[in-house]
Order: structure tokens, then sequence, then C-alpha cells
């Protein structure tokens, strides 16, 4: 399962190459719609790094099954011995808006700061493509 797993990152990576390239060249273009990007055009090598992008998807996820334990009996069941409490946050952008999770407000907070600064970042980098544009 292992053999599986390496081969669809494998072609993860060749089709992100074919797919750069493709934009490279100019044989793809990159739109947005909505706050979706869309690569599209109409050439073989982005046709080709789709597809490649596709497979590798599929068969790492073919190969990742896989590797996940069988459930327990309830026979078998033992008391596992007690795990350390994990604790974290996490910011998800739908286009400008963040949606902030964390575990506690301490992880919530720090997962919002780091969410402004992002997005001030980006906003940052946004205004400076635009100056620099006639």
């Amino acid at each position: 399962m292992r053999a599986l797993s390496f081969a669809g990152a494998l072609l993860v990576a060749a089709g992100a190459a074919l797919v750069g390239h493709g934009l490279w060249t100019g044989q793809l273009q990159v739109s947005l719609f909505v706050v979706f990007p869309v690569v599209h055009g109409a050439s073989a090598t982005g046709g080709l790094g789709m597809l490649a992008l596709f497979a590798g998807f599929v068969l790492w996820m073919l190969g990742r099954v896989g590797l996940v334990p069988p459930p327990q009996a309830p026979g078998d069941m033992r008391d596992p011995a007690p795990s350390p409490r994990v604790r974290g946050g996490g910011v998800v952008f739908l286009g400008p808006i963040p949606i902030v999770v964390g575990t506690d407000l301490r992880w919530a907070v720090l997962a919002f700061a780091l969410a402004v600064l992002a997005f001030v970042l980006a906003l940052a980098w946004w205004l400076l493509l635009l100056r620099g544009t006639p």
C-alpha cells in the first residue's frame, strides 16, 4: 500500500509540473470563478497535467486506506494509556471572510490574530501589485 501512496505522490508532482509548464508557456490560463481558481486551456500538456493530478490524488487516497488499522472488536478493548490533550486552532478563508476555530479561547484568539496578519499581508501585496501596473 505504501507503493500506491508513493506512486500517487509522484503523479501529483508530475501533474503539478505539467500544469506549471502549461501556465508558464501560456498554454493554460488561470481565472477566478467567485473565489475558486479555475485552470483552463486547450493543450495536451494541460490535459495530461490535470489527469495526472486527479489520478495521483485517487492513488494516494487508495494507498492511505490500507494503512488504517482495522477497528478492534469490543472484547479486545484494553484501557489505553491516557493521551495528552490536543490543543490548537485554525483559519479557513472563504474569499476575504475568515472562519476561525480553536479548541479553547486562547488558540482561537491566536488563530484570529494570524488571520488578521495574513489578510493585512495579502492586502499589502495586492496594493503593491496595483501600484506597479500603469
